[in-house]
């Protein structure tokens, strides 16, 4: 209903996914934010709650490196001979936290759904960041910030997810940007 009659059936039906989950991320960046937090909830945050935040994004982002590097190493042995101890010992390194191997059926990423998430997390990372630029660290409290963002994802629907991220960092996507977005968004 709120797509353009424009598109091809198949993006106005089936978006990707990852869409939509970016726009969940900046929703839940949002309320987790401390200045939120302070405006609309009256509640300070703990003078560690920035670290714990940046740990808990870090944690959630070697978990999902690992959950793609096991279930990799599944497609290629073609196999479940030896999963269990693959598992464990794939999600010791990525993570460094001991998972039991009788989970190693519970965290097989068949569909590599990891891949959406972490696609989600840039965009919606580059998209807090760009709409910070605009309208500044309380850009929530802007009545423009909201009809900006309501445009925004209006018109998200048939581009490519890459292209709305590049367009909102002017620059394109690698690495090391990814991770100074994770690591240092924290209004």
């Amino acid at each position: 209903a709120s797509t353009s009659s424009t598109l091809p059936a198949m993006s106005r039906l089936f978006p990707d996914a990852a869409l939509a989950e970016s726009q969940a991320q900046v929703f839940a960046e949002l309320i987790a934010s401390p200045r939120w937090l302070h405006q609309y909830c009256q509640v300070s945050v703990d003078r560690n709650y920035s670290a714990w935040r940046r740990l808990d994004r870090l944690y959630r982002l070697r978990r999902h490196l690992g959950r793609f590097l096991y279930t990799r190493h599944l497609y290629k042995a073609n196999s479940l001979a030896g999963a269990a101890e693959a598992y464990r010992d794939l999600m010791m390194e990525a993570c460094c936290v001991d998972y039991g191997q009788e989970y190693y059926l519970l965290d097989w990423d068949w569909q590599y759904t990891t891949c959406t998430t972490l696609r989600s997390w840039t965009l919606a990372y580059a998209l807090l960041t760009s709409v910070e630029a605009t309208f500044g660290d309380d850009w929530f409290r802007n009545p423009d910030a909201g009809a900006w963002l309501s445009q925004y994802w209006h018109g998200a629907l048939g581009t490519r997810l890459e292209d709305m991220r590049e367009h909102c960092t002017g620059t394109t996507w690698d690495t090391e940007l990814c991770t100074t977005m994770l690591m240092r968004y924290e209004r």
